[in-house]
């Protein structure tokens, strides 16, 4: 009969119904999710370009000219055009970092570089320097090299090291230092720091310790103990700079790290790690 629905369509309707609303429900679930990944997916994007242009350019300003010196005095600093640290690529530039500050109106402060960079996001800079004390030379204690005339450390816990002593140096901030590393119980896990080679009144100073260069205190960060490069470099590390927005959330908080290397006035240069954080 005409207008009769058998029970097979009802029964089939329903079973359709309740697959559309199963799938919404599987959809409309993972939709947040999905937000969040985009979310993530720019944020990274945009902290990458932003970076890439302040660690590999040199930046510019339109004052007198269209010249990448902007950092040069007020002037050149308040007609930026676009804001770069490099001096070439990846090599980042004393006067350059010197004259970011987060506020304040003698240098770029964070205000001028989200207007130049035109970013979406805010961000914060952390600027850490890790220069590192190559000592692959060595000798036996009790017989140092004649040349450059060590003087061994007059100390207990050295005439307890093993055998083989590392040795090397590096110049940071106008100043050269001098390292002896000593090993116990087959770990290389102490330096004896001096400004000549004599270390006779020298100390004992373990990862963690500090040694100042110039006045700027560096953290004795690790003393290499691979294989086959054991005891033959020491790790250092100093915050030169924050420089951003503060950080006032843990969550939907990206950071990736960016390495480049840091040409100091008076120093080696040696790389430099730039912390990027966004939000």
């Amino acid at each position: 009969m005409k207008g009769q629905i058998s029970i097979e369509f009802l029964a089939s309707f329903f079973l359709f119904l309740i697959a559309i609303v199963s799938v919404f429900q599987y959809v409309s679930g993972d939709v947040p999710q999905f937000d969040r990944e985009m979310e993530d997916k720019n944020l990274h994007f945009e902290a990458k370009y932003t970076s890439d242009q302040m660690l590999t350019q040199p930046g510019s300003h339109n004052h007198g000219g269209n010249v990448t010196n902007w950092e040069k005095n007020l002037s050149t600093r308040n007609s930026l055009n676009s804001l770069g640290l490099a001096s070439e690529y990846l090599v980042l530039e004393e006067d350059k970092l010197g004259n970011i500050s987060t506020v304040g109106g003698s240098k770029v402060n964070y205000s001028q570089f989200r207007s130049v960079t035109d970013v979406k996001n805010d961000y914060h800079f952390r600027f850490v320097w890790l220069p590192l004390v190559k000592t692959s030379e060595s000798f036996d204690r009790g017989d140092p090299p004649i040349n450059p005339g060590i003087n061994e450390p007059a100390h207990p816990l050295y005439d307890s090291s093993g055998l083989e002593i590392h040795y090397g140096s590096v110049r940071l901030e106008g100043t050269e230092r001098h390292f002896l590393v000593t090993s116990h119980q087959g770990e290389y896990n102490t330096t004896y720091i001096s400004d000549s080679w004599d270390f006779t009144a020298s100390d004992p100073v373990g990862v963690d310790g500090q040694v100042t260069f110039g006045g700027r205190d560096f953290s004795i960060n690790n003393i290499q103990n691979r294989e086959y490069s054991r005891g033959g470099l020491i790790s250092l590390s100093s915050q030169i700079k924050n420089f951003g927005a503060s950080i006032d959330r843990t969550e939907n908080l990206v950071k990736i790290n960016r390495y480049v290397t840091f040409n100091a006035e008076g120093s080696e240069k040696e790389p430099m790690r730039v912390e990027v954080l966004t939000w």
